[in-house]
């Protein structure tokens, strides 16, 4: 009796790891991606997610990257750009880095509640007339696949752009190995917070936005911008 639980345990732990491995590839089969500059098609939003920034406002190489993949997409198709991030520091810093690479200010729209992808997403499908307008989503391959299907439970008309083939980066201090290591860690990590908000579970545990947005609502700072 025990042997046949054992057995009954480890095949479905093999099924679970079969799953969330393929996750990100069953996912990203009806979405749709952009894998180089060489794209026909206007948006009518640049979508920047935000990640860690560092004290001194130094971005760290994730969202360094995402946000240099943003400014060869402005020099190429300049449109509006909304920054989604955990609070003022990170979205000012962020904006700050922008500034200073050459996009102008006007350009920019600032979402400081975006706490979570999910809180992203969210606060677009509020902006009048969003499903009328084509949206660029910027992130690394291994985050592109949640946004868009998250995008896509919203109605969102989206367009992921995979941010490491527009601007690619190499740390000398990391060896072989550890990026190996790395971009494994960020595959699994990624199914397993896509399948905790498909269940509901990261919903009802992540809600520091909304607990925020509650707050505001009587000060009109809901982040509902004007788009032109």
């Amino acid at each position: 009796m025990k042997k046949k639980l054992l057995y009954t345990l480890l095949t479905i732990l093999i099924l679970i790891f079969i799953i969330i491995s393929l996750t990100p590839f069953i996912y990203s089969v009806n979405v749709k991606k952009i894998y180089s500059l060489d794209f026909k098609e206007s948006y009518d939003l640049v979508i920047l997610f935000g990640a860690k920034v560092y004290p001194k406002k130094t971005l760290s190489p994730i969202m360094k990257q995402r946000a240099d993949a943003v400014f060869e997409i402005y020099k190429k198709y300049p449109s509006q750009i909304i920054i989604s991030g955990s609070g003022k520091y990170e979205v000012n810093s962020i904006e700050r880095y922008l500034l200073n690479l050459g996009i102008n200010q006007k350009n920019i729209i600032k979402d400081y509640y975006g706490y979570d992808t999910h809180d992203t997403i969210r606060h677009l499908s509020n902006i009048p007339n969003i499903k009328n307008r084509k949206i660029l989503m910027v992130s690394q391959n291994f985050h592109l696949f949640r946004i868009l299907q998250m995008a896509k439970n919203y109605d969102l008309n989206s367009t992921g752009i995979i941010a490491e083939l527009i601007s690619p980066y190499e740390d000398s201090n990391i060896n072989i190995f550890e990026k190996i290591n790395t971009k494994i860690e960020r595959h699994y990590r990624g199914s397993i917070l896509f399948w905790l908000y498909k269940t509901g579970i990261y919903d009802f545990l992540s809600n520091e936005a909304e607990k925020k947005e509650a707050n505001l609502k009587s000060n009109r700072d809901i982040f509902i911008p004007n788009i032109y």
